[in-house]
C-alpha cells in the first residue's frame, strides 16, 4: 500500500510541478522512507545521475523495502510485548 501511493504521490508531484511552481505540499512526508534510501542506499551505489525512470523505480523500491521493515519490526515487537504481558498476568 505505501508503494502505491508513493506511487501517486510521485506521479503527481512531477506532473503538477510546472502549475504549482514548486513542490507538492507533503510530497517529502509520504514518500520520506524511499528518499531515504536514495540518499543513503542508493546514491553511494549508483554515483552517476541515473534516468528518471530508473531513479522512480529505486525510491520505490526503498519504499517498499523501508515500510515492509518496520512493519515487520513493529509487529515482532507487539507480538513479544503481547508475550509478556501474558505471562505476567497468568
Amino acid at each position: 500500500m505505501a508503494t502505491l501511493i508513493g506511487l501517486f504521490t510521485f506521479i503527481l508531484h512531477w506532473s503538477m510541478w510546472d502549475m504549482r511552481g514548486g513542490p507538492l505540499p507533503g510530497y517529502n512526508i509520504l514518500l520520506y522512507p524511499g528518499n531515504l534510501t536514495l540518499a543513503y542506499l542508493w546514491h553511494p551505489l549508483f554515483t552517476e545521475e541515473l534516468p528518471l525512470l530508473q531513479k522512480a523505480g529505486l525510491l520505490l523500491t526503498g519504499q517498499f523495502m523501508l515500510v515492509g521493515l518496520s512493519v515487520a519490526v513493529l509487529r515482532a515487537g507487539f507480538g513479544l510485548l503481547a508475550v509478556f504481558i501474558r505471562q505476567r498476568c497468568s
